[in-house]
């Protein structure tokens, strides 16, 4: 499930910028390149999130987490098109910051987002892992002197 498409990334960044960032020639934008920037990140907020939560995380149970999880993803997105090109305007490496600095917040358990689905905690019980076998051939004490 994608938090957010393309065309999302190339509109926040400019069409004019986004081929410039991603081609030679500057025409049209490489759709490789905007899904890999756009995918990178999406990879990069699941990344922070499921050590607590399920990802990915589905966006139509609250608007709130909706948007601020697209900003998130869109800001990475950003910085990952932008550093295509050196170097990387201060704008979106504050915004990558931020976005970092957030996501850790929210793993960390210091910060929340409404509507996100916790992991189960583990359930299992019983004894812990036992081992056996047959009676060692070479221990210390039957190699003394060797």
């Amino acid at each position: 499930m994608a938090y957010t498409v393309n065309q999302q990334l190339i509109d926040r960044v400019g069409t004019e910028v986004a081929a410039r960032l991603t081609t030679d020639s500057g025409g049209v934008p490489d759709d490789d390149k905007v899904t890999a920037a756009r995918a990178g990140a999406e990879g990069e907020v699941n990344a922070y999130l499921a050590p607590r939560w399920q990802t990915p995380v589905d966006l139509s149970v609250n608007a709130e987490t909706s948007q601020a999880i697209t900003r998130m993803v869109l800001d990475l997105g950003e910085y990952a098109l932008k550093s295509l090109r050196q170097p990387v305007d201060e704008g979106s490496v504050r915004l990558r910051t931020d976005a970092i600095k957030f996501l850790k917040d929210l793993r960390d358990g210091t910060a929340a987002l409404p509507g996100l689905v916790a992991l189960a905690s583990p359930t299992s019980q019983g004894t812990g892992a036992e081992v056996s076998g047959s009676t060692r051939i070479f221990s210390r004490g039957s190699m003394d002197g060797f």
